[in-house]
């Protein structure tokens, strides 16, 4: 491949066990992934027409992950999504996204916006279950608690 200097591409397939790094979910040893420049692997549930595609390696300026869907008209992925968003369900990316737009903002006014026509009070099931995401997206890194509120960065 160096000496006439083209790309040589391996298909492969993934494991069934699932992992937090998707270098672990290709099939086989650590070596097939450590012997190769770069790895892309493709996530899809069966079904639907949307997919997570990770890449990394050393031809990689910085590894990511995208969401993809597909198009049947043309037959083809698309990004959908690039970046920590990938993979969150769609209430969490609610969640995230209210903060995104409105951040630094607290918790109830996030269930407010999420949940509006609805009294929002510390009883209401829509409160506690904008906690819990609130909670889970703070977990993860992608929100911040501030003396401000909720946010995606330091203010």
């Amino acid at each position: 491949a160096a000496e006439f200097d083209i790309g040589i591409v391996l298909v492969h397939h993934t494991r069934k066990a699932t992992s937090d790094d998707h270098l672990e979910t290709v099939s086989g040893s650590t070596g097939l992934t450590g012997g190769v420049d770069n790895v892309i692997v493709l996530k899809r549930t069966r079904g639907t027409d949307e997919a997570t595609l990770y890449v990394d390696g050393r031809d990689i300026e910085r590894a990511g992950e995208y969401g993809l869907r597909w198009d049947g008209r043309f037959a083809k992925w698309t990004i959908s999504e690039e970046g920590t968003v990938v993979g969150l369900s769609p209430e969490r990316k609610a969640v995230f996204d209210v903060i995104k737009q409105y951040g630094p903002i607290n918790g109830k006014d996030v269930t407010r916006l999420m949940y509006p026509g609805i009294e929002i009070d510390r009883n209401t099931r829509e409160w506690a279950t904008t906690r819990k995401i609130i909670s889970k997206l703070i977990d993860s890194g992608l929100v911040i608690n501030t003396a401000n509120g909720f946010t995606l960065e330091v203010v």
